[in-house]
């Protein structure tokens, strides 16, 4: 019980850092000096939080996660700004995917440096995925400045445990069909189906999930995608040439994978025998 309570509270603090993580991302990209982008960016790690009404810094007792939102009840305690639901629903969020990585991967296991390392990994992990989830939900636009430095961490991982990802060279090789598939469907649609972007998280996806855990994720992204935008066509509020991040459904569709992927797979291939 220690534990979890311990990763769901490391997990509201992460959840804090990655909405500041997404809201100087947002500034930076508002910005159209370069000098002010990097100063905005660096600010990330050493920038002091403040209201983007009144611009005044919040003192600590009012950055508390999650808490402090509902002491305030939701409003800045200098202009009386509403504060974005996004916050709280992050890091609550956060907070709960901290303890299902840990009980769905770790649990059980003895406290090895290998193990320990290998629980950093995916938590760092599944931070940058949901930061990205968050931020191409609002804006359709997959950050590179998350995404590259997820896929450093990915291929850290796997040098360091081996045993965190159970693949073949062949695997491997045949995973990175994903990837130019999604690229084959932006060159026949000419970008109008997906971006670079979404390809580029199916690089991350092969290199995380492998084969065919990652033809798992696939499908289940197109799957929730289909099921997600068929009510907003059928209620005209989609139309058939109208945009919508499939990000969010990649990364949906790699937990899914991520956890489940093989429990999947062996019930698929019962069905044939059945």
């Amino acid at each position: 019980m220690i534990v979890y309570l311990g990763l769901f509270f490391w997990g509201l603090s992460m959840g804090s850092f990655l909405n500041v993580l997404i809201y100087r991302l947002e500034e930076s990209e508002d910005s159209a000096d370069d000098g002010e982008k990097s100063k905005i960016l660096k600010s990330i790690a050493v920038g002091r939080s403040h209201c983007r009404q009144c611009k005044k810094q919040i003192d600590w007792y009012d950055n508390i996660p999650l808490l402090s939102f509902i002491i305030l009840r939701g409003k800045c305690r200098n202009c009386g700004q509403k504060i974005s639901w996004q916050y709280p629903f992050v890091e609550l969020m956060t907070g709960i995917l901290f303890v299902a990585v840990y009980s769905l991967s770790i649990d059980g296991l003895r406290f090895t440096v290998d193990n320990v390392v290998y629980l950093i990994g995916l938590l760092i992990i599944f931070s940058g995925l949901w930061a990205i989830f968050v931020y191409d939900f609002k804006h359709y636009i997959i950050p590179n400045k998350i995404l590259y430095p997820l896929i450093l961490v990915v291929i850290a991982l796997n040098l360091f445990t081996l045993s965190a990802v159970h693949y073949s060279f062949w695997d491997l090789v045949i995973s990175f069909s994903v990837p130019l598939f999604f690229l084959s469907l932006i060159i026949i649609s000419r970008g109008n189906w997906m971006g670079m972007g979404d390809v580029k998280l199916a690089l991350f996806m092969a290199l995380f999930l492998s084969w065919p855990n990652v033809l798992v994720a696939t499908l289940a992204s197109f799957w929730l995608g289909t099921i997600a935008s068929l009510p907003l066509l059928l209620m005209g509020k989609k139309g058939l040439k109208s945009q919508i991040p499939f990000g969010p459904f990649l990364i949906a569709g790699t937990l899914i994978a991520f956890f489940w992927g093989d429990e999947i797979i062996r019930w698929y291939l019962r069905l044939g025998y059945d």
